[in-house]
């Protein structure tokens, strides 16, 4: 079984020059971010989503299904 958590709020990214400028004067961002947006009353929240193997196709499977690098094919798993 596969856990995957998937944030409803999108995703955004900082420019690696924009990370390494915060990283220097601000190192707590997405913390104090993470904690004015709950202080907004906009609360974060994320979809579940599941992937279920058998049992027996684990033994087979073209790769190691425990490892934890890999995602299982959603044609395989939806």
């Amino acid at each position: 079984m596969k856990y995957h958590f998937i944030t409803d709020q999108g995703i955004d990214f900082l420019t690696q020059e924009d990370a390494d400028r915060l990283a220097g004067e601000d190192a707590d961002y997405h913390q104090r971010d993470l904690y004015d947006v709950i202080e907004r009353g906009e609360f974060p929240s994320w979809t579940l989503k599941v992937q279920i193997m058998p049992f027996e196709d684990a033994k087979t499977y073209r790769f190691n299904p425990f490892d934890l690098t890999k995602v299982w094919p959603h044609r395989d798993y939806p």
